[in-house]
């Protein structure tokens, strides 16, 4: 009997192991990872005897956040698989391993992950905005592709890291260890690259403008067909650097830190107005402003006919502009994956409009009779 309930217990576990990953010899001995074991509960929907982090048979894009934030444990996760999903809810501890999992396309928007251990990782088109990777270990990496704008990469391992054509505007990558890294065609600008080594680094066809370039170190780095209008060069280290068909124009001072804050905050500004913007990730914050505006508009009809004191116009103003922050928020919450159902954004529309309305109309009324007395 107990030999039977040992096979059970065994088979219910994840048999995933060291041996599974596809990592090199020299990294599995620098990892110290022999012997390791995955252990988690099997599945249900795996085909095999692997949990819910390590099933890679076509499900991860069906792989519920929810279960894979319950089955987090000690925050060994080597080699698991989560390829598109939504992971911005999940709270993984400090230094969770992810040696040589596959997080492409998946949903890591202002995740915690300093001191993660990403090396081997592909992170290829991930959704990494604003995320914290400071002390975080991407050696070897894959972050192709990847959006990492205001990410927190201060302290970060890059070493050997694929970062071609990843998004690094207004990124943290300071002090940072960027040797022998392929940055081409990498999108760098308002990057802070201050006292970062990019010996040997591949920056070809990279846009570098506005970047902070302060004391960093550029000997042997390849800046062909580079955009460099504006960057901050003061003590930096320019040795056999290639500069063919590269666009330089140099500031000598660098940017205020206040007045980098304000920068950042027009040039968020300035992307929520872009076109292309507008008529995708703001959809629905559009769709609520508009809905503030017709409560606000339904409210003064209601008041037709009577003269509005200077009092009723600033509460009108200040009942849309909440509901215009209201619209924020709710846009804040859909871009990490918790307003996507359309059905329900309708109906916050509709509950925007209605709370306007009579928020206005009742105000609007009392102040009324107080003038007409």
């Amino acid at each position: 009997m107990s030999g039977s309930n040992t096979d059970t217990d065994t088979e219910s576990e994840c048999v995933f192991d060291a041996d599974d990953l596809d990592i090199s010899d020299s990294l599995r001995e620098s990892y110290d990872i022999e012997g390791w074991e995955c252990s988690r509960p099997v599945w249900e929907k795996a085909s095999g005897n692997l949990c819910v982090w390590h099933t890679s048979d076509g499900q991860t894009q069906q792989k519920p956040p929810a279960e894979l934030g319950k089955e987090v444990g000690d925050g060994d996760l080597h080699g698991s698989a989560a390829i598109g999903v939504n992971l911005t809810g999940i709270d993984f501890q400090a230094g969770v391993d992810f040696i040589d999992a596959d997080l492409s396309e998946a949903n890591l928007r202002r995740t915690d992950l300093s001191e993660a251990d990403l090396g081997d990782a592909n992170l290829s088109e991930a959704n990494l905005r604003r995320a914290d990777l400071s002390e975080a270990d991407l050696g070897d990496a894959n972050l192709s592709e990847a959006e990492l704008y205001y990410a927190d990469l201060s302290g970060a391992d890059l070493g050997d890291a694929n970062l071609s054509e990843a998004k690094l505007c207004f990124a943290d990558l300071s002090r940072v260890d960027l040797s022998d890294v392929d940055l081409s065609k990498a999108d760098l600008s308002n990057a802070d690259l201050s006292g970062a080594d990019l010996e040997d680094a591949d920056l070809s066809g990279a846009d570098l403008e506005d970047a902070d370039l302060f004391e960093t170190t550029l000997s042997d780095v390849v800046l062909s067909e580079a955009t460099l209008n504006n960057v901050a060069l003061s003590g930096a280290t320019l040795n056999n650097v290639d500069i063919s068909e590269t666009t330089l124009n140099v500031r000598y001072t660098r940017r205020n830190k206040i007045l980098n804050k304000l920068w950042e905050s027009y040039d968020s500004f300035k992307r929520a107005l872009s076109v292309k913007r507008v008529l995708s990730a703001y959809y629905d914050t559009i769709k609520i402003i508009a809905s503030a505006v017709v409560g606000a508009i339904f409210a003064l009809a209601i008041r037709a006919g009577f003269n509005l004191k200077f009092v009723e116009v600033i509460f009108t103003l200040l009942a849309v502009g909440l509901a215009v922050i209201c619209s924020f928020e709710s846009q804040r919450l859909d871009e990490t994956g918790n307003f996507t159902n359309k059905r329900y954004s309708f109906y916050f529309s509709f509950f925007i409009v209605l709370l306007v309305t009579i928020l206005i109309a009742v105000w609007l009324n009392v102040v009324g009779i107080d003038s007409g007395s």
